[in-house]
């Protein structure tokens, strides 16, 4: 008899391991909400810096005809040549360059493209919309004020710049996502506001 009861001691009753499995599910659910929160958390951040560093790139892209504000105080941007160029160096120190901090972050990875680059100028009622086409020229859209949007939907108020950049964010556990990101900066309010 008493052997019997040593071979049943070592026989195991399986009555809690339904609790293991459901409790270690809770805990793989649990992970994986933390997981998507502390993604969702990089992505606002990285989204309000970027769209600073865009802010500030089409400010310092607006290049304002000094000329003719001192006459009239009408803000118009007569170069485009030379805002594009301004607009592309200072978004390489924004978001490309590889002392920046999205780069240190490792947020943003490989090469940042500017997708669209258009200046608006307004004139009175009269707004011009001049873009960079496929073959690198520039094309002018004429329209007035108040019927005329930017890309992102944003009417057209005053003389202003609007960018988009495309590029590939790194987020949680490595995964790469494609990413979009278009600022329309209205220099008139920018200046009224300072």
């Amino acid at each position: 008899m008493k052997e019997r009861r040593k071979v049943s001691s070592f026989v195991r009753d399986n009555s809690g391991s339904s609790e293991w499995v459901l409790g270690l599910f809770a805990v793989t659910f649990l992970m994986a909400g933390m997981l998507f929160v502390i993604q969702l958390c990089a992505f606002r951040a990285n989204s309000d810096a970027i769209e600073d560093a865009l802010a500030a790139s089409g400010l310092a892209a607006a290049l304002v005809d000094i000329e003719r504000y001192g006459i009239d105080h009408t803000l118009l941007i007569s170069d485009p040549d030379n805002s594009y160029q301004k607009y592309v160096e200072t978004l390489n120190v924004n978001l490309a360059a590889e002392g920046s901090p999205f780069r240190r972050k490792r947020a943003i990875e490989g090469p940042v493209k500017i997708e669209q680059f258009i200046i608006y100028n307004v004139d009175g009622d009269r707004v011009s919309e001049i873009y960079m086409d496929d073959g690198g020229s520039w094309e002018v859209n004429e329209g007035t004020l108040g019927s005329m949007e930017a890309p992102n939907g944003q009417i057209i108020k005053n003389t202003g710049i609007y960018g988009e950049v495309a590029f590939d964010l790194r987020g949680v556990m490595g995964m790469i996502f494609k990413t979009r990101k278009g600022k329309l900066v209205d220099v008139k309010s920018y200046i009224d506001w300072v």
